[in-house]
């Protein structure tokens, strides 16, 4: 796979495998024509793509050539041509509708890009990526069989291969949830990484899949260059410093220089941990959140945070957890005045608050942000007694309650 986002891949880039002498390998495949109409070449295509999903992920280039010996063995080694008579529209809608109907379930994550520039027309990259939720079967024309790669190309996979795929999608939820319920364990029995002010918390972490079911590691070190985008949720002056398990930064409490108000862990495997104490008021006569507030600092953090996972390439499938600790009597406070009124009987029936799990399985088909996030904000709303969020109409736009 080409060490880059498919959107920043340029020529050079493909020019420099070339140059390199760059040979095919697990998560690199060369291809010189576009699959064909027949059934056998369709056949193919669908195995290679979902080989890939069913391994490590990796790129097709369309338009390479690969160099034979003397004795007329491919070698691996590209030559770069192109594609002639190359209609992107066409082609991306024609092998997208090979893999929807020829692979089940679906792939959840496959991109594609030409780049122009060669002899005989563009050269189209397909990058696929690992799917860490199912293995993937081709159903093309009765094939019916599972596929998977190494370095020395496609193959079969067995039975026992097949029950060890099987296995990890289906414990996968699980490690997640796992994870959740330890590092949520630690904030609220004062084990955070910072000493929080007192108080209701939210809580927020962005997990890719990797980060729990492969030894992914990142260069701490270099992620002080974050330090601009890292803000805690609702925090404006922020501090920073690495720990043991990444980098973190954080806000004080006003007039405090102990307690904070929030944090955001980068662990060193690439999960982010947000915790806020902002949109929460208490006094003597009662408890609320402030709704508004609400969404409106954590839409813009979330997007935030996703921006920092992307650069750092953790574009694989990603679960979000949203989980709201201390709120047992707090209740949302509207601004319409009968709503509010009502909202006196509708209080919160627990301390800890753990909302739907979301997943967004692609980037490049992630909802936007309010769309996204809104099955776990219904869900806070639920908890205070209402249908769904009053900060979304009735389209499902989302938009303040007045």
């Amino acid at each position: 796979m080409i060490d880059k986002p498919i959107d920043a891949i340029t020529k050079e880039d493909i020019d420099a495998l070339a140059a390199a002498g760059t040979r095919e390998r697990r998560t690199l495949d060369y291809k010189q024509e576009l699959p064909g109409g027949s059934d056998e070449q369709r056949k193919e295509f669908v195995r290679d793509a979902s080989s890939f999903a069913n391994t490590a992920g990796g790129d097709i280039l369309y338009g390479v050539e690969d160099i034979r010996d003397a004795n007329g063995k491919p070698t691996g080694t590209p030559r770069l041509v192109g594609l002639s008579n190359f209609n992107e529209d066409v082609e991306k809608l024609r092998l997208d509708q090979m893999i929807r109907t020829g692979i089940a379930p679906r792939l959840p994550a496959v991109e594609l890009r030409a780049i122009e520039g060669f002899p005989a027309g563009p050269i189209l990259v397909m990058r696929v990526r690992r799917s860490w939720l199912s293995l993937h079967m081709v159903t093309l024309l009765g094939d019916d069989r599972f596929y998977a790669r190494s370095n020395a190309g496609r193959y079969r996979m067995d039975v026992r291969q097949v029950q060890e795929g099987f296995g990890l999608a289906d414990t996968l939820p699980q490690r997640v949830r796992s994870f959740r319920a330890e590092r949520v364990a630690r904030i609220v029995n004062g084990e955070a990484p910072v000493q929080l002010a007192k108080g209701p918390r939210t809580v927020l972490h962005l997990i890719p899949a990797s980060a729990l079911t492969a030894a992914s590691s990142i260069e701490v070190s270099a992620l002080r260059r974050f330090l601009g985008v890292l803000h805690p949720i609702s925090g404006l002056g922020v501090s920073e410093r690495y720990n043991l398990d990444g980098y973190i930064t954080y806000s004080h409490s006003e007039g405090s220089d102990q307690d904070c108000a929030g944090y955001v862990l980068l662990m060193r495997n690439g999960i982010i941990e947000a915790v806020d104490t902002g949109p929460y008021t208490q006094t003597e006569k009662e408890r609320l959140i402030r709704s508004h507030q609400f969404d409106e600092e954590l839409f813009p953090a979330f997007d935030a945070y996703r921006k920092v996972q992307l650069e750092l390439g953790l574009s694989d499938p990603t679960f979000v957890l949203l989980t709201l600790v201390g709120v047992e009597g707090y209740r949302m406070a509207v601004s319409d005045m009968v709503k509010f009124a009502q909202s006196r009987l509708y209080l919160i029936d627990r301390d800890v608050l753990v909302l739907p799990d979301i997943l967004i399985e692609s980037p490049a088909n992630a909802a936007s942000t309010p769309a996204l996030l809104r099955p776990a904000l219904d869900a806070l709303w639920q908890a205070s007694g209402y249908a769904r969020s009053e900060n979304y109409g009735e389209d499902g736009t989302w938009r303040l309650h007045k």
